[in-house]
């Protein structure tokens, strides 16, 4: 019986959770359409009142166990979602976080702004979601592939279409964490993740072992072969012969791994 009342409360308060988000995504959407007719600070004061409410029921809803963004989403609902996505990892990357809008995003996948803002609630959300999605891609570009050693891992994808998006959504999120200090405690644990894992990676190259923890020298070199690879895929667009760049950048990631 206890189970079954708690399965109740549970569902409750996913449902309470997920009414009560969808509701401060609305009003805020609202607040800004009538900006010219209500006073914008008392606006965003309401809306930040609605925000942390969410965040209480949600704390609340963890504190029983319950994951309030869980959501059995349709097969179309999913479609849309990826669509979003993709599309707003071509618009960030080339407009930047501040200079894209949620219509562009919405544009470019095909859909209106309310499909984005059904999904994700707002510009900042959805570039929250892509921004755990790089630094997951991250993690699994750390992964030993057979046949391929770290210097192909990092030489051979610089100056790449996709490695440049990559490399400028990246950027995004460093400078999008320095101008935004509050949303450094979601971005941190992210950031740290990727580079653990990339870490691990240079101590396999060098050591042969997966099993102990990266040496201070082995995280150094990390860094050095991230910025040689970052700044190559960022020159190469810029070069007359993309290749230049991607000889350099193969060059150096063999001078950091050779010390």
């Amino acid at each position: 019986m206890y189970h079954l009342v708690m399965a109740a409360e549970n569902d409750d308060v996913r449902s309470a959770s997920r009414a009560l988000r969808d509701a401060a995504a609305a009003f805020s959407r609202a607040l800004g359409q009538t900006v010219a007719e209500a006073s914008v600070v008392a606006g965003r004061e309401l809306a930040d009142e609605l925000r942390q409410a969410t965040k209480d029921l949600n704390d609340a809803a963890v504190r029983l166990g319950v994951d309030p963004t869980e959501t059995r989403r349709s097969p179309k609902a999913e479609r849309t979602r990826a669509d979003l996505l993709d599309a707003a990892r071509r618009v960030f990357a080339e407009k930047g976080y501040e200079g894209a809008s949620v219509g562009d995003v919405a544009a470019a996948a095909g859909y209106t702004k309310g499909a984005v803002y059904a999904n994700f609630g707002s510009k900042e959300e959805l570039f929250l979601e892509l921004a755990k999605e790089l630094t997951g891609l991250d993690a699994a570009f750390a992964q030993p592939v057979p046949g391929e050693d770290v210097r192909t891992a990092f030489g051979a994808h610089a100056a790449s279409d996709e490695s440049v998006r990559g490399t400028l959504l990246g950027l995004e999120l460093y400078l999008y964490a320095i101008r935004h200090a509050e949303a450094r405690a979601d971005l941190s644990p992210l950031v740290v993740q990727a580079y653990d894992g990339l870490a691990a990676l240079v101590h396999r190259a060098q050591s042969g072992d997966d099993g102990l923890q990266p040496t201070r020298r082995e995280r150094d070199t990390m860094l050095g072969l991230v910025a040689v690879h970052t700044f190559g895929a960022v020159l190469a667009p810029l070069l007359p012969d993309p290749d230049d760049a991607r000889g350099a950048v193969t060059r150096l990631v063999d001078r950091l791994l050779a010390d």
